[in-house]
């Protein structure tokens, strides 16, 4: 009879890790749902729009002119391009990070509903 309490307590611990998994999951998936919707990560994705469209607007001007003003274009054009691909850096780093958040939430999910779900009928007092 003591070997089926200190079984039946081993299996509600198992419970309750599963338990705390799945609260860890819907963490997870929070977390990952925040990384990609934050003004950070709204500003660096307008902003990215917005200096690719700054390049090429300028690469239009530096075509349609000659001499001076056709080397500033160029230039202004380059600036652009720096800043959108340091806008493209830190998205790619809000959306690396959303992604490892999902693959960790799918983990704590499954590993948290075996856990919880795990049964061994015949050790649980009753049910012999």
């Amino acid at each position: 009879m003591e070997e089926d309490n200190k079984n039946f307590k081993r299996i509600k611990i198992v419970k309750c890790i599963g338990a705390v998994l799945l609260i860890l999951a819907c963490g997870c998936f929070l977390w990952a749902y925040t990384r990609v919707n934050n003004e950070d990560y709204s500003f660096n994705r307008e902003h990215y729009e917005i200096c690719v469209k700054g390049y090429n607007d300028n690469m239009a001007e530096a075509e349609n002119s000659t001499g001076y003003f056709s080397s500033e274009y160029k230039s202004i054009a380059d600036k652009y391009m720096d800043m959108a691909e340091d806008n493209e850096k830190a998205i790619k780093e809000y959306r690396n990070q959303a992604i490892l958040f999902c693959i960790c939430g799918v983990i704590c999910l499954t590993m948290g509903v075996v856990f919880f779900k795990m049964r061994d009928f015949k050790t649980e007092p009753g049910k012999a």
